[in-house]
């Protein structure tokens, strides 16, 4: 685990593989562990890094307004030195139409990373593209 300061305090945040960059960020309620079932898979090809947002997992819990949060992911790229952003929030649009398609009331990669992998590799290519 390392950890980036920002203007909400210490954010912490893990790595793992090497080449094109992929951010991974977790819903409200939750911590970077979420990904840990589809991390080995992307870290073949990438450098994952998984970050917990304040108030969340290893990160200070500021007493500044939620607001200030906003900057936070800026303030950590910047210190890790990550100079071209490109993101996509998969989670809601593609999981959840996906959900409905599979029919089985559960997110796809909790028993299989592979499935959720399917759904963002092609945008994720798409990026490494550009």
């Amino acid at each position: 685990m390392a950890r980036a300061q920002t203007r909400c305090g210490g954010i912490s945040y893990s790595e793992q593989g090497t080449g094109f960059p992929l951010v991974l960020l977790h819903a409200s309620l939750c911590d970077r562990r979420d990904f840990d079932p589809i991390i080995p898979a992307l870290a073949e090809r990438r450098r994952v890094i998984g970050v917990d947002w304040p108030w969340h997992g290893q990160s200070d819990s500021p007493s500044p307004p939620l607001k200030a949060g906003a900057g936070v992911l800026a303030d950590v790229l910047e210190d890790i030195g990550l100079p071209r952003r490109a993101g996509r929030a998969t989670h809601a649009a593609i999981a959840g139409s996906r959900l409905e398609l599979l029919g089985t009331g559960h997110m796809p990669f909790s028993s299989d990373p592979q499935a959720f992998l399917s759904l963002v590799m092609p945008f994720i290519e798409r990026v490494e593209s550009t």
